[in-house]
Formats: structure tokens, C-alpha cells, sequence
């Protein structure tokens, strides 16, 4: 059975439950195949890119992509532009894992993309875009620029533990990177106390 890392949490592929956060979906049951194959195949393959981003995977990467294209395809088909931007933002992730200069600046280019399918500026497209965009910003040094984006996708998270949970680590990290541990420390607590809250065992312990 094949499972790749998803925020944390080995997620099987094949024929069990996946279940990540804030979502429970059964991959092969008559429900999906039927009835949400666009959805089935986003999650798959963001499942397959996060795996590549190990760098040692580069066929798993290669796939990877190909569903990034077959997800945007499917969804503009159905004219779910939120979701059309959901997988840009989650494309964009790759090269934010990059970390060079030139990868960074790619992930920024992605998102403004992703931006112009968003249409609600408090749903969860919109978190993820400013999610990432602080994450870029963060290290490309641009302090301020990365808390704001960090404030703004916290406001619209705060009441999904898990995502809200995955904003906190990120701006925890950002706080040790401005050698301010103690700030730093109360965002992973709070992380943590979101995280206990849906029962995320996994995430209390890669943010511990």
C-alpha cells in the first residue's frame, strides 16, 4: 500500500480512508468515483506533488503535475474558479518548498494567477493564497509583507483548527527567524491546542 506525507500524516493511496485535518474522503468508494472525480483526482494529486517535494521522487513529481493540470482542467469545466485557485495556490507550494530566489518569485507569479479565480475574499482560496504568499514573503526577508499575509489568512482560518493550526506553525517559525522565541512559542502552543482540538495527533507532534 502506497502512502505519501500529507501535512505530517502518512496518507494511503489505495482503497482505504484518507483522512488529513479537516477532511475524511474514502478515495475508491462509489461515492467519489461517480460523483467527484474532479475532487478525487485535486487531492490526489496534491498528495503526489507534496510527495515530490522530497526531491528524491522526481517521477512522483512529473505525476504530480499532471494532476495539477487535470485538476485546473476539470474544475475550470465545472466553472469552480474558487477551486481553479485552490490548485494554483497548492501548485505554487512546490516552489515555495524550493526555496531559491528564482522559485520564490515563480510561487509569487502563481499566486497572483491563483488570484484571479478567487472570488470570495474571506473563503478558503483566498486563506490559502495569503497563507503562502506569507510563507514566500517570509523567506524571501520580506518581514513585514509575510506577517501581514500571515494576520490576514489567521483572520479568515481562525475558526477551521487544522488550517488555522498550519498558519501558527508557519508564523511560529517566522518568529524564531526574528529571534523572538517566546512569540514563537505561544503561536505553537495555540497550534497545538487547535490541533488537540480535532484530535490531530500527527500535527501536535511535527509542531512539537
Amino acid at each position: 500500500e502506497s502512502t505519501v506525507p500529507v501535512y505530517g500524516s502518512p496518507v494511503p493511496l489505495d482503497g482505504v480512508i484518507v483522512e488529513n485535518q479537516d477532511f475524511y474522503y474514502d478515495f475508491n468508494s462509489p461515492f467519489w468515483n461517480a460523483r467527484h472525480d474532479f475532487e478525487r483526482t485535486h487531492w490526489l494529486k496534491v498528495f503526489s506533488e507534496i510527495n515530490a517535494l522530497g526531491g528524491a521522487h522526481l517521477l512522483a513529481r512529473a505525476a504530480g503535475q499532471g494532476y495539477f493540470d487535470r485538476a485546473r482542467e476539470l474544475y475550470e469545466q465545472l466553472a469552480q474558479s474558487e477551486m481553479v485557485a485552490i490548485v494554483l495556490a497548492e501548485e505554487a507550494l512546490g516552489a515555495v518548498q524550493c526555496g531559491v530566489v528564482y522559485a520564490l518569485q515563480t510561487a509569487l507569479k502563481k499566486l497572483d494567477e491563483a488570484e484571479t479565480y478567487q472570488h470570495d475574499a474571506n473563503g478558503q482560496a483566498a486563506a490559502l493564497i495569503a497563507h503562502y504568499r506569507a510563507v514566500v514573503y517570509d523567506r524571501l526577508g520580506e518581514k513585514e509583507h509575510a506577517f501581514e499575509y500571515f494576520t490576514h489568512a489567521y483572520e479568515i482560518l481562525q475558526h477551521t483548527p487544522g488550517r488555522a493550526a498550519s498558519v501558527l506553525d508557519d508564523l511560529g517559525a517566522y518568529y524564531v527567524s526574528l529571534g523572538k522565541p517566546h512569540l514563537a512559542r505561544s503561536c505553537y502552543t495555540q497550534a497545538i491546542a487547535k490541533q488537540t482540538e480535532i484530535g490531530d495527533v500527527c500535527g501536535q507532534a511535527v509542531t512539537y
